[in-house]
């Protein structure tokens, strides 16, 4: 798997909440590299753990939003959170446990999704929150 490099076309048109993208990309990009050393095992483990605790800082950022302004699509795209939230703890729970065939699911499930929301849901927001004077 390459590295993904951020592109002004990826933006949701939040300032604050591509920032936080632009993080989730660079552990997606750690990962990636790790997976290509021999025995990277703890410090994937790590930053597994690191993108476990971070994407939940960073759905609260949205969900934050979503609750003020009351975005009509919240419950459908917390939904995605809640499920991204508990298949990267499945894949850490096995990856802990020395599951190393779990290594190719958890790059493909973790480049896809991010790359997949933040194309696809996320973006569905960007013109709701900058009706409302969010940028």
């Amino acid at each position: 798997m390459r590295i993904i490099e951020w592109k002004k076309s990826y933006s949701v048109g939040v300032g604050f909440l591509d920032e936080e993208h632009k993080k989730l990309f660079g552990m997606l990009n750690k990962i990636t590299a790790l997976f290509s050393e021999q025995d990277p095992k703890e410090q994937i483990g790590g930053v597994l753990a690191e993108l476990e605790d971070y994407s939940m800082v960073h759905f609260k950022s949205e969900e934050d939003l979503f609750a003020k302004y009351k975005y009509y699509q919240t419950e459908e795209h917390n939904k995605e959170h809640r499920f991204f939230e508990q298949k990267v703890s499945e894949f850490r729970q096995k990856y802990d446990s020395a599951d190393m065939n779990v290594k190719v699911d958890i790059l493909e499930f973790i480049a896809d999704w991010i790359m997949g929301h933040t194309q696809g849901i996320d973006k569905e927001y960007r013109n709701f929150l900058n009706n409302r004077g969010i940028f």
